[in-house]
């Protein structure tokens, strides 16, 4: 009987339709925010004229049919709660200047504040070689740094599954 389990067992993982793939969770230096990519993202250096260099997450899959990318930036920012950064006006200025500067159209812009900290969201659309794409981003700030995120995928499958858990897997410590 043991050996018919082992056996049993072999064979469902070796010819097992299913493809495991390992979560990879980001956070940066002095952020209180993580959230999960559906696998290892690609890291980058990126650079901001006021905030200096930093680190993007981004995870990209899928085709013409269902694609989608995500992507995370967290900037440990020592205490701003006081800070301008953490004003609704200035946050607002940042992701309409994020809309614009990616060609989003008919953006629709959301502000709120909730057990995750203070957040603008925008949702847009544009085409990509053709195809119809709707684009999200957020950005969350809690008392010692902010996080933005960043998904995109084809409109007609939008949101995709990983690109919804992705957004629900932002935790605060």
């Amino acid at each position: 009987m043991k050996n018919l389990i082992i056996i049993f067992l072999i064979s469902v993982i070796t010819f097992s339709p299913v493809i495991l793939h390992a979560e990879s969770i980001f956070t940066a230096k002095g952020c209180e925010y993580s959230v999960v990519f559906p696998s290892t993202p690609k890291y980058q250096t990126a650079f901001d004229p006021i905030i200096g260099e930093y680190t993007q997450a981004q995870y990209g899959a899928g085709n013409k049919q269902d694609g989608f990318f995500l992507r995370a930036e967290c900037i440990g920012a020592g205490d701003i709660t006081n800070a301008e950064i953490n004003t609704k006006a200035f946050l607002k200025k940042q992701i309409i200047a994020y809309a614009e500067s990616n060609g989003l159209q008919t953006p629709e812009y959301h502000y709120g504040e909730g057990k995750l900290g203070k957040y603008v969201k925008v949702r847009g659309f544009k085409s990509i070689s053709g195809v119809p794409s709707t684009y999200e981003a957020y950005t969350y700030v809690g008392t010692r740094s902010f996080i933005s995120l960043y998904t995109g995928g084809v409109s007609s499958s939008y949101p995709q599954s990983s690109v919804s858990r992705f957004i629900r897997s932002l935790q605060r410590e």
